[in-house]
């Protein structure tokens, strides 16, 4: 893919180093969540079936793939009088990837998820003109628009989430093992001066970083990489998000072997991952022993 995402062969994979980071930034918070506003968009391969208008603040977006492809739910929140082409020229600039941070900011939203399935996100919008897009081997083009114009009680009520992971200087920072939950409510914090997303996916038990490293950066992937590739199902994840921003995922993932990545370009036009922005975590079964 070409502008602010990966190449299409990069597309199909996933992928950030894991650093060590204290027990007490990914610790839990343990409030109770208050009730949001909620919303559940369904979209296809060619459209999606957005509101005109949401409340500021936080607010649960589902959204749910009726498509016969992999299917995302991504915002950008455009800067002021920034019109479509506009938007688009910088989205897909080939030359400079991150010239759409000159006219818009990335605004989160649900990563890639597979025909049928769906995936959440809490999100929080800020008044403002925001465009849906989804990106193909061609680009980034406009799904949708919606405008953000009334303040809700839920701009001051930050949602509690189970555990947090963070993106910075080319890392995804997380626990190798997590534990099965419905929910599990999972912070995404970018801390660094770039736009980052969360893709994630599940793959086959023993699969390895540097195998998905190698696949990204594979003009024309080999027979390994075709089958990893065919191997992968999309669970969501956070959209792309801003420097220094957040947004919480929910996540129903069964035990498993997951990569996540980053697929954002670089200025020379590399996806993150290429970079080694890659992680590969496992979801073990939940201990019912002392239920």
């Amino acid at each position: 893919m070409s502008g602010f995402r990966f190449c299409a062969a990069a597309a199909m994979l996933i992928g950030c180093l894991t650093s060590m980071v204290s027990m007490a930034q990914l610790a839990p918070v343990q409030a109770k969540a208050a009730g949001l506003p909620s919303y559940t968009i369904a979209g296809t391969d060619g459209a999606v079936a957005m509101p005109a208008m949401l409340p500021a603040g936080y607010v649960r977006i589902t959204f749910v793939n009726n498509g016969k492809m992999p299917n995302e739910l991504q915002f950008f929140w455009l800067h002021h009088s920034v019109s479509d082409r506009q938007f688009l020229a910088a989205l897909n600039n080939q030359k400079n990837p991150e010239a759409v941070d000159g006219v818009a900011s990335a605004a989160g939203g649900v990563n890639q998820v597979m025909p049928g399935m769906r995936g959440t996100v809490i999100v929080r919008l800020r008044v403002g003109h925001y465009v849906v897009v989804a990106f193909g081997a061609k680009g980034g083009t406009i799904r949708a628009h919606f405008r953000v114009q009334m303040r809700s009680w839920s701009d001051f009520t930050p949602p509690p989430f189970d555990t947090q992971i963070f993106l910075k200087n080319y890392q995804i920072i997380t626990h190798y093992e997590l534990t099965e939950r419905e929910p599990l409510v999972v912070r995404v914090v970018n801390e660094g001066p770039s736009t980052h997303e969360l893709s994630l996916a599940r793959v086959p038990n023993g699969t390895t970083r540097w195998q998905v490293i190698a696949c990204v950066k594979e003009q024309k992937p080999d027979k390994v990489c075709q089958t990893l590739m065919a191997a992968m199902s999309y669970v969501g994840g956070s959209g792309a998000i801003a420097p220094y921003s957040a947004e919480r995922v929910e996540w129903r993932l069964p035990p498993g072997t997951y990569v996540a990545a980053c697929f954002v370009p670089n200025m020379m036009n590399m996806p993150h991952a290429a970079l080694g922005m890659v992680t590969v975590f496992v979801v073990q079964a939940r201990d019912t022993d002392g239920d």
